[in-house]
């Protein structure tokens, strides 16, 4: 496979993260192999949870637009049905 620019390593990509404070793209890098892998893990909805709980974070600042926390991403399998 070509690149039309080389690929960033792990530790320009973790960068890339911290400065533009997207610790969403972080979270959903552990959700999705996890609901794969742990289908009756309730991670996301202990996730979405604390967030909840703590209604003065920032998450936006975290890189959640709006009402993501609603997306079928954080309902893991085992809250799914």
């Amino acid at each position: 496979m070509r690149f039309t620019k080389p690929p960033l390593s792990v530790e320009q990509q973790v960068d890339l993260l911290l400065v533009n404070h997207r610790v969403r793209a972080v979270l959903m890098v552990c959700a999705h192999p996890l609901a794969l892998l742990a289908p009756n893990s309730h991670w996301q909805r202990r996730l979405r949870n604390l967030l909840n709980q703590h209604p003065k974070v920032p998450i936006k600042n975290m890189g959640f637009p709006g009402n993501c926390l609603d997306c079928p991403i954080w309902k893991g399998a085992a809250d799914a049905g």
